[in-house]
């Protein structure tokens, strides 16, 4: 079957040695018969928007042999060209969705997709997942009425550009009359890809008025562009396009991955997970219940971070042999304007030991989780003259043990990062292998101003055992975890 996006006027070329015919919906179009060298032989017709059978024949006396297919319409631009596989599937009577990818020209004129896989909803949002292979400028616009061919540019509608000028920075607005003006314009150098096909979600909240675009195929994660519409569309429809230098090939998903009815993948104690653009590991596993190990050059494998960006991104991201010189976890760059971007760091020289608190806005953290069973518990001194040692032992005389740092971490985390203690500077003994001695603090409260607690205090770990006196010091906390039987 043949994809015809724009109805009108086309002409259709059949160059062959020997004979050949077009057929389009069982009607001879071009005939191009008898025995005879290279030979092209060109007929018009009128094409309607949507799905046409076609079939091309073509027989060989002897010699050479060959045949070639070209059009010319609306849908090109008045542009001759070799008919495009992306407009072509096979001819099946009960074909109700289409799963080869359909192309837009460079032409910068929205598509809707005749028999296009439908916008997907849970709950109150409406989300569009689609996988696309463009060099650059893929737009996808979401209405809030059931538009067709030719889509109109009138009415508002949001207007989503992945890859825009030159494939540097992306965008988010709400277009047409009137504009709302740009809402999201982040660098995103490389987001799209002519040699590989890429996912992204899109979803619009009609209660909440947020519209969020990420990558890959899951509408909770990795997300990079977003904005509150304080009155947003009710969307019913989408288009897509490319221009300004490039076309674009489309694939639209009915079913968001992990949704399906197989059972769920089940992990170890310890496993590795890639957190949103901006996160730190330890975020990124207590999202999942776990502490952040900063012990990552055990069980590390380069190839299994590079395989997981492939399989829930879409891309294959660059491999970068340089050493890894930091102190943070290894990390895939999503955004940002400078050479790195889809570059997977960390090939070679991983420390045996990383910070679980690095986060850069630009990059997406592979983070090595530890499944724990803690159950915290706490003790409040009346002053602060109490050292490691003190803490340390008072934990052990009730049965348990200090809280790791990565604990202590975790812990504040699913307390949402709030200050535990307020208008109190408070601190808490903790255990630290990467401190001196093994020893550590971290803060659970400030005095003023009211604000969020440090997550990690790596800063001070000249305290060491000995607890130094604090101006506004009231109390310090003991932390204890126990595991469960």
């Amino acid at each position: 079957s043949l994809l015809i996006k724009q109805g009108g006027r086309y002409r259709f070329d059949t160059q062959s040695d020997d004979g050949s015919w077009l057929f389009i919906d069982g009607r001879v179009v071009v005939s191009n018969a008898g025995v005879h060298g290279p030979r092209t032989i060109y007929r018009y017709t009128n094409l309607r928007a949507g799905w046409h059978t076609i079939m091309a024949q073509m027989f060989e006396n002897h010699g050479g042999a060959n045949m070639f297919l070209r059009y010319m319409g609306p849908d090109t631009n008045f542009h001759h060209t070799v008919v495009p596989t992306e407009v072509l599937r096979p001819a099946k009577k009960n074909a109700k969705k289409i799963t080869r990818p359909l192309g837009t020209p460079n032409n910068r004129r929205y598509y809707r997709f005749p028999d296009q896989a439908k916008l997907l909803r849970r709950g109150s949002k409406v989300y569009l997942l689609c996988t696309v292979r463009a060099s650059n400028d893929a737009h996808i616009g979401l209405y809030a009425d059931y538009v067709k061919n030719p889509v109109p540019r009138s009415g508002q509608f949001y207007e989503i550009v992945i890859g825009g000028w030159g494939n540097q920075r992306s965008l988010l607005r709400k277009a047409g009359k009137p504009a709302t003006g740009v809402m999201g314009f982040p660098y995103t150098r490389s987001i799209v890809s002519k040699y590989e096909y890429r996912d992204f979600w899109v979803s619009v909240d009609r209660e909440t008025g947020i519209v969020a675009v990420g990558r890959g195929q899951d509408i909770n994660k990795y997300k990079f562009m977003e904005w509150k519409d304080p009155a947003p569309l009710d969307i019913k429809s989408f288009a897509v396009m490319t221009g300004y230098g490039g076309t674009g090939e489309w694939v639209f998903h009915s079913r968001q991955r992990g949704t399906s009815n197989k059972r769920r993948q089940a992990y170890g104690r310890v496993a590795w997970f890639l957190g949103n653009q901006g996160d730190d590991c330890t975020k990124t596993c207590a999202e999942k219940g776990r502490t952040c190990d900063s012990t990552i050059e055990r069980g590390f494998d380069y190839e299994n971070m590079r395989r997981y960006v492939k399989e829930n991104l879409g891309v294959m991201c660059d491999k970068d042999t340089r050493r890894w010189w930091a102190h943070d976890q290894p990390c895939y760059v999503s955004g940002g304007p400078n050479g790195n971007q889809n570059r997977c760091l960390a090939y070679s020289r991983i420390p045996k030991q990383v910070r679980c608190s690095g986060k850069h806005p630009r990059v997406m953290r592979w983070c090595k989780c530890t499944a724990t069973t803690m159950v915290p518990h706490f003790y409040r001194f009346r002053s602060n003259d109490r050292t490691w040692d003190d803490i340390n032992a008072l934990a052990k005389g009730q049965g348990g043990r200090l809280m790791t740092l990565a604990e202590a971490r975790l812990y504040l985390e699913q307390k949402g990062k709030v200050p535990i203690y307020v208008r109190h500077d408070e601190w808490a003994a903790v255990a630290n292998p990467a401190a001196p001695g093994g020893k550590d603090w971290i803060q659970l409260g400030k005095r003023w101003p009211l604000g969020r607690s440090h997550k990690e205090t790596w800063g001070y770990p000249g305290w060491g055992n000995v607890r130094r006196s604090y101006s506004f010091g009231r109390s310090v906390v003991m932390w204890v975890s126990e595991r469960k039987r």
